[in-house]
Parts: structure tokens; sequence; C-alpha cells
């Protein structure tokens, strides 16, 4: 039955929480960076706020998080 299509909602990773799973990991900038498959100037940028985690590192640090607890 054709309809409207739920809307889809992404979670919000705040600065804070890219900082506390990086941490969380023991991993440098550099090194969470590679991990994400992304520079070692985004990861600053997320943790700094300039910009937000999007596409598959969103997901990548959503379960992270879930399973770091943060």
């Amino acid at each position: 039955m054709p309809g409207k299509r739920p809307r889809v909602t992404h979670p919000i990773i705040l600065p804070s929480q890219v900082t506390a799973i990086r941490e969380a990991m023991g991993m440098s900038t550099t090194q969470f960076g590679e991990y994400c498959q992304v520079t070692r100037q985004t990861v600053r940028n997320w943790e700094s706020g300039r910009t937000e985690v999007e596409g598959p590192a969103r997901v990548l640090l959503v379960l992270l998080g879930e399973k770091f607890d943060v």
C-alpha cells in the first residue's frame, strides 16, 4: 500500500563522544583516523565540532560508542 515513507533520523555524534571513543580505544588522532579511513585533520575537526561525522563513519562511531558505552 503506497503511503508516506517514515522519516529516517540519523544519530548525532557529539564532539566529546568522538574524543571519548578515540581515548577508550587508546588511539592517537592519527591512529583513529587510519582506523576510520579519514585523515587526522578530519578527526580533529570532528573533535572540535568544526564538522559533523557523516556517512559510514557516523555508523561506525555509533557502533563503537555502544561497544565502549560512550
